[in-house]
Formats: structure tokens, C-alpha cells, sequence
């Protein structure tokens, strides 16, 4: 991810105010982010913070991509061609083949939780990272081109 953001007036009106019910990684990724760094870096200082974060912040108007910039949505279709369906139950028939029912729980619980393309495609990452991590990088290559992800 290597758009660059800034705030809008409501986003800088937000730090002001602190009117909106955001996360604790969303509030913080609004405070510091800036269009000296692309997304990534900003989302790399934050301990837990996703790309959903930065979804809901561009959702919610507090932040926009500088002119001429690719939206989130742009760039995940630029990552994997299948749609938010197609992932969601691409990823639940994946977890549970490749970690089984109890080790998969977990990844299923944050499949349920993802509210859009964004955060089901962070969700998709982390995955493939935990089955190289516990079936090997062959497992991993697998899993990454059954979700559409580039080798």
C-alpha cells in the first residue's frame, strides 16, 4: 500500500473534538497520519493497526488519498480478483482445511468480524503468514493462490 493520505477538515475537526466512537488504533492512525509517508509506513508505527483501520477512517470522511491517489478499494482489487463473498467463503473453507476446527477458530472469529474487502483481505494475510508458519512455505503458496494473491 503505497497511496499517501491527509486529513479533511472533519478529520482535524475529530482530533479536536473527539465526537466519533473510533477505535483506539483508528483514532491514533488519524493523529498521526500524513502525506509525507505512504499508508504502510503509518500503519507499521501503530501496534494492531490494519487496513480496516484506515478504511473506516476514509469511510467516515476523516481522511482522503492526495489527488491523482488510488483508493483502498482500488488497491485491494489490484491484490486479490475475487470479491468480498468470494473471499469470505474461499477463507472459511481454507481455515478449517489447513488449521482445523480448533486451531482455526480464531481466524474464523475475525472472518466474521471483517467488514468490508479491506479488512477480510488483511484477514487473508495474516492466514497465509500462520500456515507458513505452521505447514511450511509450500502450504502457504497454495492457500495464497486459491485467495487470488500474487505468488
Amino acid at each position: 500500500m503505497l497511496r499517501t493520505y491527509r486529513k479533511t477538515l472533519a478529520g482535524r475537526t475529530e482530533i479536536r473534538d473527539r465526537a466519533l466512537a473510533l477505535s483506539r488504533t483508528a483514532r491514533n492512525l488519524l493523529l498521526i497520519i500524513e502525506p509525507s509517508q505512504p499508508a504502510q509506513h503509518w500503519l507499521g508505527m501503530l501496534l494492531g493497526a490494519t487496513e480496516g483501520d484506515l478504511f473506516a477512517l476514509l469511510q467516515s470522511g476523516l481522511i482522503e488519498p492526495l489527488p491523482g491517489a488510488v483508493t483502498v478499494e482500488e488497491e485491494v482489487a489490484a491484490v486479490t480478483p475475487l470479491s468480498y463473498t468470494e473471499l469470505y467463503e474461499s477463507l472459511n473453507g481454507l481455515v478449517r482445511e489447513q488449521l482445523g476446527l480448533f486451531k482455526g477458530y480464531r481466524f474464523t472469529l475475525e472472518i466474521e468480524k471483517a467488514s468490508g474487502l479491506p479488512e477480510l483481505t488483511d484477514v487473508a494475510r495474516r492466514f497465509i503468514e500462520t500456515v507458513r508458519d505452521q505447514r511450511g512455505a509450500t502450504a502457504a503458496q497454495m492457500v495464497a493462490r486459491a485467495l487470488g494473491f500474487p505468488p
